[in-house]
């Protein structure tokens, strides 16, 4: 089978990435042809279809202003990528097309040019972006499900992302969703969480969503029973609000433990300079995938303090692939994987005394962390590479056999 795989970024930017990577390597290795398109981008991968990726383009310096008009429309909707895409398909004519994340840098306007070369679609839905025009449910520090039941407008009223923003990401989503409808085109899209496809049922999302868990990505497991001496707790991922990184600090300070910060993002320099001098506390940046991955194994614990609707967070199936247990907050999909006490700690999201009790007591208590440890190894046999191939092909085959014809709002199924 021929297969396009289709995200904005081609290098190791995030969650989505890592399924991304994850997922090719998979294809590719039980002999189907897989097809790459994204952004270009000097961080990206080797890919042999480079050529035909979309120009680079950063969400950071666009503004709906007069002046930067021309920019704004094609975040909305490039037809730059769509040229890019068309060229693409028809020299290497795929059978089913699979997107992750793809708005605003490539845009949904490749769902209408693969509809229009007669290639189905499958999509992962690896945030809220499609009933919320700013991916996160939250605004200014708390949950917020105002823009429930297709009311984008009110990205633009509550000011979630300031107003010139807002008003750029709600007239996106009433083009994208109610002008062009383009996502009507896509014949299934999958949800890695039960959270997040019960939240799309909840705000009124009109299209079929279908579970299907992340896989467990290619991390270098810990051998059963090995020994190991683990020290300290270590963050992994991008440094925003919504992860919850500023509480972990306030937690660690509190608990008087250790915690590396791996990763970078809009926060992290601020909290550099917040917590500079600040004993135990320790930002490392970005680093490799493979050298994140040794720090998790090192630690008693990865800690996923994330104060938003998390997915199915990568990290925690990485950290459970490395034997190592998690505390995590009790939001979102977090839950569906840790289990508390068995697999890892649960406290309520944004809680700094309750996490600073769940590090103090993981800091006691070591050979019940590493027993943890060792059932969340188990617990990620489930999300193994070859069920999620069996699983994928399967969605692949049933799309495939389907009719062109678009899915109705009268033939959804949760």
């Amino acid at each position: 089978m021929r297969i396009l795989l289709a995200n904005k970024f081609f290098y190791d930017h995030g969650g989505p990435e890592s399924v991304l990577f994850a997922t090719r390597d998979l294809l590719a290795a039980r002999g189907h042809d897989v097809i790459d398109f994204a952004m270009q981008h000097p961080d990206n991968r080797p890919s042999p279809y480079a050529a035909y990726f979309a120009p680079y383009r950063d969400l950071r310096t666009i503004r709906p202003s007069p002046a930067t008009l021309g920019a704004a429309l094609n975040f909305v909707d490039s037809r730059e990528a769509a040229r890019c895409l068309r060229r693409l398909v028809r020299d290497h004519r795929p059978d089913v097309a699979h997107l992750h994340s793809i708005n605003h840098q490539i845009t949904p306007s490749i769902i209408r040019a693969l509809r229009d070369e007669g290639v189905p679609v499958v999509m992962t839905l690896h945030d809220y972006k499609l009933v919320c025009p700013a991916y996160t449910l939250r605004a200014h520090g708390a949950i917020c499900e105002r823009c429930s039941g297709g009311r984008f407008y009110r990205a633009a009223t509550t000011r979630c992302r300031g107003l010139a923003r807002g008003v750029l990401l709600s007239a996106e989503s009433y083009v994208q969703h109610r002008l062009l409808r383009s996502y009507e085109k896509v014949r299934l899209f999958l949800s890695p969480s039960r959270f997040l496809a019960e939240k799309f049922r909840e705000m009124g999302f009109p299209y079929p969503v279908e579970v299907l868990p992340n896989p467990a990505v290619s991390v270098t497991p810990a051998a059963p029973g090995a020994p190991a001496r683990r020290d300290g707790f270590v963050f992994v991922g991008r440094v925003a609000e919504e992860k919850g990184v500023a509480t972990l600090c306030e937690a660690a300070s509190l608990a008087g433990v250790a915690v590396r910060i791996v990763g970078d993002g809009p926060a992290l320099s601020e909290l550099q300079t917040r917590y500079a001098g600040r004993p135990g506390i320790e930002f490392l940046g970005r680093r490799a995938p493979a050298e994140a991955q040794a720090l998790m194994r090192g630690a008693l614990a990865v800690v996923v303090p994330s104060e938003w609707y998390e997915n199915q967070p990568m990290v925690v199936i990485e950290a459970f692939v490395a034997a190592t247990p998690v505390i995590g907050s009790r939001l979102g999909g977090i839950p569906e994987l840790v289990r508390d006490g068995e697999t890892g700690l649960l406290y309520d999201a944004g809680n700094i005394a309750g996490l600073a009790s769940k590090l103090r007591w993981a800091r006691e208590h070591p050979g019940e962390m590493a027993a943890m440890g060792e059932r969340a190894r188990a617990a990620a046999s489930d999300l193994s590479l070859e069920r999620h191939y069996e699983r994928l092909l399967s969605v692949y085959e049933r799309v495939l056999a389907q009719r062109p014809a678009a899915v109705s709002p009268a033939e959804v199924r949760a």
